[in-house]
């Protein structure tokens, strides 16, 4: 669920679109990311895409849920900065 949270928080920022817009996709595909999973394939697209942070997949691995809010924190930061 993390995936999907800061994806989309990300590309709010920093593109200032939508997940539907930045993926070229419907409504209910992202829908269906919010509720079930993000596929890898879009992880993947995601990471090649922002090459600025190199260990986005290692971040998504290792990150729990009682983290969470300090890794926004943190990636507020770097966005802002």
């Amino acid at each position: 669920m993390i995936d999907f949270i800061f994806m989309e928080f990300y590309i709010r920022k920093k593109h200032n679109e939508s997940v539907e817009d930045y993926f070229d996709v419907s409504k209910g595909i992202v829908s269906k990311w919010r509720n079930v999973n993000v596929p890898d394939g879009r992880l993947n697209e995601f990471i090649v895409k922002e090459k600025s942070f190199d260990n986005f997949r290692t971040l998504f691995s290792n990150t729990s849920t009682q983290n969470a809010l300090d890794l926004c924190d943190h990636l507020t930061y770097l966005l802002i900065h």
